[in-house]
């Protein structure tokens, strides 16, 4: 079975790092608390919102996975749902012919 593996929440991640990067910069050129606890409530935000898409992409992802599942499931009952029909057909057809 081929393993997919979503990476479309990468430059997402990429935006959130340069964000750091930035806030840290400002960080140090700020004396101001209010302007830095601002920045870092800005990031904070951010960053939830990365981990929620994250989370809800995951979900999708196991949502899928679990109907892959299912319907598998059903196929291979189905199948085998046919094969016991045919033996059954060609019991039924050899008890014929003795």
């Amino acid at each position: 079975m081929e393993r997919v593996i979503d990476f479309s929440f990468a430059p997402e991640i990429e935006d959130v790092r340069m964000r750091v990067r930035d806030f840290m910069d400002k960080q140090v050129r700020y004396e101001n608390i209010e302007v830095v606890e601002s920045l870092l409530a800005n990031l904070k935000t951010d960053v939830e919102g990365l981990n929620e898409a994250h989370l809800q992409r995951l979900d999708a992802l196991l949502a899928h996975q679990r109907d892959s599942q299912e319907r598998s499931g059903q196929a291979v009952e189905e199948v085998t749902k046919a094969a016991v029909g045919l033996s059954e057909a060609a019991v039924r057809f050899a008890w014929k012919l003795s």
